[in-house]
């Protein structure tokens, strides 16, 4: 027995264990963080020990490609430790900021490779999801909704009736999260219904998720979900996606219109109050004078609420009465304020060409063309959203943004390369150009003939030979 086919188990082991992780990660995010830490751990150990088991891209990375964009800001962040003043929440940050960086670079690299196998995973984000808007509906049920929520303001805790915050510790972070998930796990669905009644559960889930996505009573979501389908409804040419888009679209709008009128006392609370608006406006303010005395390496990673009551103006102590706000409710101000210009500047270029690179693979054929369109909705859903809230610093948020990111870079850049490792559709593939190979050799190739013996019997012969070559 040789090397090769000693090392051949061990590889596949390697690669099991490689999915295995990531199965880990699709099933625990955003439930425990524990389980996600750990299935990271497992998936970057199998990849770095069979790194040489993968063939190499059919051309090396180009500079603006998303990997490089993500390293910066790492790059950018662990420089602003330089600048910090509690080190412990930057510490906590920076660790965050790692395992969803991990989650983005291992499932890029399996949908590159192995984009059957990532699919599959993929399919496995239904069940945290599921859990997820049971816990919104049960809270819808019964009547016990999240009634205080901390806000940075004057009273410490400001009491909003009536909003849903399922497993989360407030409305304004489920409302990403189902911004993110619900357009993805909606292209999943697509393709991997194998039955009616499947087909019949996925809907129903879909259509509570989206319920619970209205009993967040969150401005910035409905307006996020609205902008991200018209833009969708733009970009899509074919007419199956775009009704598909319309119509739900249109069930938001009546499940909203349906809820603003059994909920008055959630709307009047929060919908139409002053004083998050004027919030909004300080904590904007403030995150700009950080940037301005800060240029370079900002007040530091996760320092945001530590450093802000140093830099707010005097004039608006009465209104947050010595407190702090929890973030800049702008995810690029937060990012640029707590590691400077370089860093927002690198947020930018890796939003840049992670959308550069789904929109151009967003064409492929199924499946991975239905989950890159939901991916891209989703994602253009909760950077609307962070426009007026901080979304991806959130750890929960964060790490499901990364897995769906990486999912769709990843099947988008799938295609690509010409031989897939350790994939069946591969193997028929190469089996298939063996074949053909052969055949074009028998075809080109004349036979040779035995010489004539007399030239009578040599006419027949050669006429033979000729009908042969032909």
């Amino acid at each position: 027995m040789n090397a090769s086919q000693v090392s051949m188990p061990k590889e596949d082991l390697l690669r099991t264990l490689y999915g295995s992780g990531l199965a880990m990660m699709a099933i625990s995010i955003p439930f425990f963080d524990a389980f996600t830490a750990l299935g990271v751990i497992i998936a970057l150990t199998a990849a770095l020990m069979i790194r040489t088991a993968f063939p190499k891209p059919s051309k090396p990375l180009p500079l603006w490609s998303s990997e490089y964009a993500l390293a910066l800001i790492l790059i950018t962040a662990a420089l602003s430790f330089a600048a910090v003043s509690d080190r412990m929440p930057a510490a906590m940050r920076f660790l965050e900021m790692l395992t969803g960086a991990a989650i983005f670079y291992l499932v890029k690299a399996h949908g590159r490779h192995s984009p059957e196998r990532l699919v599959s995973i993929s399919g496995l984000m239904f069940f945290p999801f599921a859990l997820v808007v049971l816990f919104s509906i049960a809270q819808a049920v019964t009547g016990d909704y999240l009634t205080l929520i901390p806000r940075g303001m004057g009273g410490g805790l400001g009491a909003v009736k009536g909003r849903i915050s399922s497993i989360f510790d407030s409305p304004n972070i489920l409302a990403p999260y189902l911004l993110l998930a619900l357009p993805f796990l909606l292209g999943i669905s697509s393709v991997k219904a194998s039955s009616p009644g499947e087909k019949t559960v996925l809907r129903i889930l879909l259509v509570l998720g989206l319920a619970s996505l209205v009993m967040t009573f969150s401005r910035n979501a409905w307006i996020a979900i609205v902008l991200s389908t018209a833009l969708m409804i733009f970009l899509s040419t074919e007419r199956r996606m775009k009704a598909a888009l319309i119509s739900a679209l249109a069930i938001f709008i009546c499940f909203a219109a349906f809820a603003c009128v059994i909920k008055k006392d959630a709307v009047i609370s929060h919908a139409y109050r002053q004083e998050p608006d004027r919030s909004r406006l300080i904590t904007y303010r403030t995150a700009l004078i950080m940037i301005r005395e800060n240029p370079l390496s900002g007040v530091g990673l996760g320092n945001f609420r530590t450093a802000f009551p140093l830099y707010f103006s005097r004039g608006d102590i009465s209104f947050f009465d010595g407190s702090a706000a929890w973030s800049a409710h702008d995810t690029l101000l937060q990012i640029t304020a707590e590691t400077g210009l370089p860093g927002g500047a690198a947020f930018i270029w890796f939003i840049s060409a992670l959308l550069y690179e789904i929109v151009r693979g967003r064409k492929r054929s199924p499946p991975e063309g239905a989950i890159i369109q939901g991916a891209l909705w989703g994602i253009l859903a909760m950077l609307l959203f962070g426009i007026f809230d901080c979304t991806i610093s959130h750890h929960k948020c964060g790490f499901a943004f990364f897995f769906i990111a990486g999912c769709a870079a990843g099947l988008a850049e799938g295609r690509n390369d010409a031989k897939l490792p350790d994939s069946s559709a591969g193997k028929d593939r190469d089996m298939h150009c063996e074949m053909n190979k052969d055949k074009a050799e028998g075809l080109t190739e004349a036979p040779e003939m035995p010489a004539p013996e007399s030239e009578t019997s040599g006419a027949p012969e050669e006429e033979g030979g000729g009908k042969a070559a032909r």
